[in-house]
């Protein structure tokens, strides 16, 4: 389950359809998105974004926001 969201993520921000087309190493590495991943981000509640945050700062990908801009 990791490896296949990580692996659409992936494509995608090659596409320049997320994260403004600027990912990580960790993103585009094989293997690097634990299926847990998938759980913790499930977990968050509406708007909150807590366990995704923690998320994406463990794949380096801090410069992600709700929007899709960097800070």
């Amino acid at each position: 389950m990791g490896e296949l969201v990580r692996s659409v993520v992936a494509d995608l921000t090659r596409k320049n359809l997320l994260l403004n087309g600027k990912g990580s190493q960790k993103l585009f590495s094989p293997h690097s998105f634990q299926t847990a991943f998938v759980s913790r981000i499930e977990s968050d509640e509406k708007d909150q974004f807590i366990q995704t945050r923690k998320v994406l700062n463990e794949m380096d990908l801090s410069h992600a926001t709700k929007e899709g801009k960097y800070y």
